[in-house]
């Protein structure tokens, strides 16, 4: 479940922090016009899904990324940390051109 969880949980503090710096409009959330469409949102989270997959490496499956990290039979897990730095790399950027 952390595969999934953690990217969603780091845009959602990165949106909190960098782009509305703790101040909500209460007033929009229920306005079309004022919410963002979440595209840069659902785009970097499902790519952090998917280099979590690449880099997982559990009994059941072992990705390419995963396999060639680490020793037999089951190589290095490092899907979690794959999915972490290509949520916070690719969000800021990604909200900033949504914004645009």
């Amino acid at each position: 479940m952390g595969y999934w969880v953690t990217p969603y949980s780091l845009i959602i503090f990165q949106e909190h922090l960098i782009f509305k710096r703790g101040v909500y409009d209460l007033d929009g959330w229920n306005d079309m016009a004022v919410m963002p469409w979440g595209l840069a949102a659902f785009f970097s989270w499902g790519v952090s899904i998917i280099m979590a997959v690449m880099g997982m490496s559990q009994e059941w499956y072992v990705g390419p990324i995963g396999l060639a990290a680490g020793g037999a039979p089951y190589r290095a897990n490092i899907g979690f940390e794959l999915s972490i730095g290509t949520s916070l790399l690719l969000y800021p950027p990604l909200r900033y051109l949504e914004r645009k």
